[in-house]
């Protein structure tokens, strides 16, 4: 039986970098070998995020890291997509990655994204406010279906730009871009 490796670096990192520009093409990543057995995800304590409707702009920057982190946690892709619009491609490239991952029987194992020195962006507006930071990337271990580890990535800083847009009194993310 060969054995696919998914590179988490390859997920996460060809995922921003290539979902970027919205009109990139999107990655091409292997899936995780087939196996009769599977292992239940192992789900660090799970961040708690108050309701989207109360948020500023700049604390839907955490509420989006957070049910990101959830999601990369768990699988469970709800919140981070109802945070997120149906238009912006990285979001959705990467919330597809993981509901893949887990619907495959594999799973992650990470403290996920948390931002640091964040700033509104020069050229923010009212009606789309943009926010530069630099997101920390907590240590990942990914797992195939089997419960073998495949990558293991070390905690790393990428500098992002996170613009949302208000949909009925909600502020969601349209554009999440890597800064490099």
């Amino acid at each position: 039986m060969i054995r696919t490796r998914w590179a988490l670096a390859t997920l996460l990192a060809a995922c921003l970098v290539g979902a970027c520009s919205d009109d990139d093409p999107e990655p091409d990543i292997a899936d995780p070998t087939a196996s009769a057995s599977s292992s239940s995800a192992t789900v660090s304590q799970s961040p708690t995020t108050p309701q989207p409707e109360t948020l500023t702009p700049r604390e839907s920057v955490d509420a989006w890291l957070a049910a990101w982190t959830l999601a990369m946690q768990s699988g469970d892709t709800t919140t981070v997509s109802a945070l997120s619009t149906p238009d912006c491609a990285s979001c959705q490239r990467l919330i597809g990655q993981v509901a893949d991952l887990y619907g495959k029987g594999g799973h992650l194992e990470t403290d996920g994204w948390t931002a640091m020195n964040v700033g509104e962006a020069p050229d923010s507006v009212d009606d789309t406010p943009s926010f530069v930071m630099q997101v920390v990337q907590a240590h990942q271990v990914l797992y195939e279906e089997t419960g073998e580890v495949v990558d293991d990535t070390k905690r790393k800083q990428v500098p992002m730009r996170m613009t949302f847009g208000e949909a009925n009194g909600v502020w969601l993310l349209s554009r999440l871009e890597i800064l490099e």
